[in-house]
């Protein structure tokens, strides 16, 4: 099921609540567990961060408390975007079972996840805000150059990289390769928009580092000028992508993925 996590993973990394990994809070005074997952997408969420701040700091058992407490809250408040993932991540299935991409569709529940995630926004950044109010000098430091060393990594969800999985997680074979590999992304146009958006999280990743190891701090460098714009085109791409490949698959081969990308959010057959 690899290859559905990496497509599904384009749709759910466009919230900020987990970017790639996933988080089972326990009672606040315990730290989440954190399960990485093959990352698609160059976002990184501001739950995965206080996320990697209790699992990777030496934090004192009120601050685990504190920060736990934060990632409670913020999940709480990304209801709205998990249930609009959802939907896009379902109607995205639908369109690979049909065989046929909804476009106009898959567009619609995109800005309607884009707002969604703009909504949350001053949020996330608050809660960054606070998560340098709890940590000491040093942890601030330490936190800063690990996410420093994390925006030198970022993935991209260029469509070379996406098919990559597809060929090998869907079997696709030879006849259905020497079709698909010359219209991949034939103009480049994917691939730039997935590295400039890669390029962008870059930038704004090692601003936040560099602010976060001071003694004040704003998360005004963490945020998205334009999330709305930035989750459209994201889904726009692997729209792109999927014209390519969908209508080249097989029947069972679309019915597989369908039933996967289902079963990411939870929807069993």
């Amino acid at each position: 099921m690899k290859l559905f996590v990496a497509l599904a993973l384009v749709v759910t990394a466009c919230g900020a609540t987990s970017s790639g990994a996933r988080f089972d809070i326990t009672p606040p005074a315990a730290a989440p567990e954190v399960t990485p997952a093959r990352a698609s997408s160059p976002e990184v969420g501001v739950v995965l961060m206080l996320s990697d701040a209790i699992a990777n700091l030496q934090l004192s058992k009120d601050q685990n408390a504190q920060v736990a407490a934060l990632v409670h809250d913020l999940q709480e408040g990304h209801r709205r975007i998990e249930e609009v993932r959802k939907q896009l991540s379902l109607d995205v299935a639908s369109s690979v079972e049909a065989g046929t991409i909804d476009d106009k569709g898959l567009r619609a529940d995109a800005e309607g996840l884009g707002r969604a995630r703009a909504e949350s926004a001053p949020n996330d950044a608050k809660a960054l805000e606070e998560l340098h109010r709890i940590l000491t000098p040093d942890q601030r430091k330490q936190f800063s150059a690990a996410l420093a060393a994390r925006a030198d990594k970022l993935p991209s969800d260029d469509a070379q990289t996406r098919y990559g999985n597809w060929r090998s997680d869907l079997e696709i074979s030879l006849e259905q390769n020497e079709k698909i590999e010359p219209k991949l992304d034939a103009d480049g146009s994917l691939a730039t928009s997935a590295h400039a958006e890669r390029d962008a999280w870059r930038r704004r990743l090692h601003a936040t580092a560099a602010d976060f190891a001071n003694d004040t701090y704003s998360a005004n460098a963490y945020a998205d000028p334009d999330v709305v714009a930035t989750t459209v085109e994201r889904v726009r791409r692997l729209v792109g992508f999927m014209n390519v490949v969908v209508p080249l698959l097989t029947p069972e081969q679309r019915k597989t993925a369908a039933s996967n990308l289902r079963a990411e959010v939870g929807v069993q057959p």
